[in-house]
């Protein structure tokens, strides 16, 4: 039950994924479908966190920082964003606000608002795979021009800050581009204090 009030924990599944990644000149070269392109990725450790299963918001907003950076893309055409939410409310807390204060922080648009998913309350925690399945689902929302919502989205959680700018749905929507391509980036973190972020 990520992002939600009575969120209790995870399941542990199990999953593996294989994408192909090449530079956009080769794949073109080879006449290869294109999926999507990665503008920018960073790893990063974020130090002690505040406890074994939270994250360290300091290390989700540097890594934000970073992958942007590399990205030279503008936050304010990023459309959605992939979380990480383990459904435990201190930690879920902790990832959507270091995200929202990281992409608030580097947006010049006061009114942006940003889509939140995640795929584990689908799969489960598929722990050295949910990125990959992270990132297989935003390839396929592309594909589907298809915001995913989170299911079984309920009561939010309450130690969320009310006045975030993110969007929690348990609905999907069409997701219409406009004088820029449809964008989304993939957040991540693990229990050993590392932290990744994908544009």
């Amino acid at each position: 039950k990520s992002f939600c009030d009575d969120g209790s924990g995870f399941i542990r599944s199990e999953g593996a994924g294989i994408i192909i990644i090449k530079s956009l000149k080769k794949a073109q070269e080879h006449k290869n479908p294109i999926l999507s392109l990665i503008k920018g990725s960073a790893v990063l450790h974020g130090g002690k966190g505040f406890s074994l299963e939270a994250p360290s918001a300091k290390g989700i907003k540097e890594v934000i920082r970073a992958s942007i950076r590399k990205s030279g893309v503008d936050v304010d055409t990023i459309d959605y964003v992939e979380a990480h939410g383990i459904a435990n409310r201190m930690a879920d807390a902790i990832e959507l606000s270091a995200i929202n204060d990281a992409y608030k922080e580097l947006s010049s648009d006061p009114q942006k608002k940003w889509h939140i998913g995640s795929i584990k309350p689908t799969i489960g925690h598929s722990e050295l795979a949910s990125g990959m399945a992270s990132l297989i689902k935003v390839v396929k929302a592309f594909q589907n021009k298809k915001i995913p919502g989170i299911a079984g989205l309920d009561v939010l959680n309450t130690e969320l800050d009310p006045q975030h700018s993110m969007i929690l749905s348990p609905d999907s929507s069409s997701w219409k581009n406009g004088s820029h391509p449809r964008r989304a980036s993939v957040n991540s973190y693990a229990v050993g204090g590392v932290n990744a972020h994908i544009i």
